[in-house]
């Protein structure tokens, strides 16, 4: 049984006002006690239509005001083998996909999924460094 997922292209959802920019924070003691960094999957589906995605991209553009270090950047720090977070007000990747079946067709996404995982996340596109980013989003 197999099932096509369809993806836009990667697009900047950035802050929808202008935020402090221009400075660089330091991660907290706990995030630099971390050895490696994690990329963490969730998934959160939604029945077709233009709404989610209009309403996702719409809350994400007024939450980086508020929280505006997760628009920027992961940097290297002035102090040697740490790691900065750049307030670079950029934004954050956002990729809309579809899959032409329903939840009840892939049972409801249990494990082994039956929809290739690399099709469900988002990807930036390709010149833009994976390990700079904060926070991916793909409805």
């Amino acid at each position: 049984m197999g099932f096509t997922v369809a993806k836009s292209p990667p697009a900047l959802v950035s802050p929808s006002q202008p935020t402090p920019s221009g400075r660089n924070l330091p991660l907290s003691s706990i995030d630099r006690k971390a050895a490696v960094r994690v990329l963490v999957d969730l998934l959160l589906l939604y029945e077709r239509g233009d709404q989610p995605a209009k309403l996702l991209k719409g809350s994400l553009s007024k939450a980086l005001v508020a929280y505006y270090p997760v628009a920027g950047r992961i940097v290297e720090s002035s102090k040697p083998g740490e790691l900065d977070v750049a307030c670079t007000g950029d934004g954050v990747w956002f990729v809309e996909a579809s899959a032409d079946c329903t939840l009840e067709q892939v049972r409801h996404l249990e494990l082994p999924r039956l929809l290739p995982k690399d099709d469900l996340l988002p990807l930036p596109p390709p010149q833009v460094d994976l390990d700079s980013l904060i926070l991916l989003l793909q409805r």
